[in-house]
């Protein structure tokens, strides 16, 4: 059975580094993370420590780009919109990047296909209000290539930025 990191990776043809599951959906960047649910010490049956979840929570970060100033009390609209279909926590955006927790909704684990509805619905917003993916240090979006980062997530850049910085 393919684990909930490569269902996900091939429901939406994402990639995966290490416990980093990334790529674009809707031509915006995604950098997912599944966090273990914290298991308790005893159970008291089989049955219930078998029934205990596995992953509960998603972290995502979204590299999005706006030609505009970035309007969280719109976005937290959106989310608050559609709180009771994606149970999404504590939205911040620095950097250039939106960071959010995506909780599991009615499931005993966080689902795949619950995560790629949430990633697709997402974009297709950011999308819409003129949001884009670029490279992270000049924004362009020609020869766009991953890379790992000394900050634990994989990155979009471009090749000339890659040879000026061929040190990252």
């Amino acid at each position: 059975m393919a684990s909930i990191s490569n269902r996900l990776a091939k429901k939406l043809n994402l990639e995966q580094h290490g416990d980093i599951i990334f790529g674009r959906a809707n031509d915006i960047f995604f950098n997912v993370r599944l966090i273990k649910a914290e298991l308790k010490k005893s159970y008291s049956s089989l049955i219930e420590r078998l029934l205990a979840p596995k992953y509960e929570t998603a972290h995502i970060e979204a590299f999005a780009y706006a030609n505009k100033e970035v309007d969280l009390k719109e976005i937290n609209g959106f989310i608050e919109e559609n709180y009771f279909i994606y149970m999404v926590d504590n939205l911040k955006y620095r950097d250039n990047y939106f960071t959010m927790f995506l909780s599991k909704n009615d499931s005993i684990n966080i689902n795949p296909s619950y995560i790629a509805d949430f990633l697709t619905h997402f974009s297709s917003y950011l999308q819409d209000n003129s949001y884009y993916s670029a490279c992270h240090i000049c924004k362009s979006n020609d020869n766009i290539s991953c890379i790992y980062m000394p900050s634990g997530r994989m990155q979009e850049i471009c090749e000339t930025c890659r040879l000026k910085n061929a040190d990252m």
